[in-house]
């Protein structure tokens, strides 16, 4: 279709190859911006839902995400230079690859069910 709008399908062979490979190219881009928000959207909506139920669901997904950061905090520490490659000071995971985040982060994460543990009613 894209090659039909510009013109390319009758053109040199170079030319619907290059149309091709930036048309795959835009088209990966787009599935992996909109993976990462769709797994950023999940995340989210999981631990709402989870806080939700009760005050005691909430306190664990506190206590739950505490504990991760802890225990990434502790192992950049006894993993030397690859622990601070893969754990931010934070105890986050830092992104395998420049690009993609992949995961939302725990303090994010964290600071939502806080959020929604003091809007809940007593």
């Amino acid at each position: 279709l894209i090659k039909l709008l510009l013109g390319l399908s009758p053109g040199p062979v170079i030319l619907r190859s290059i149309s091709n490979i930036i048309t795959a190219a835009g088209g990966l881009m787009c599935y992996y911006i909109s993976s990462e928000a769709m797994t950023y959207h999940l995340d989210c909506k999981a631990d709402r839902k989870a806080a939700t139920i009760s005050k005691d669901y909430a306190r664990g997904g506190i206590e739950f995400y505490d504990k991760i950061l802890s225990r990434n905090r502790i192992l950049r520490g006894l993993m030397g230079k690859e622990g601070k490659k893969i754990y931010a000071p934070s105890g986050n995971l830092f992104p395998r690859h420049w690009f993609r985040i992949k995961h939302t982060p725990y303090t994010y994460r964290r600071d939502l069910i806080v959020k929604i543990l003091k809007e809940l009613p007593a």
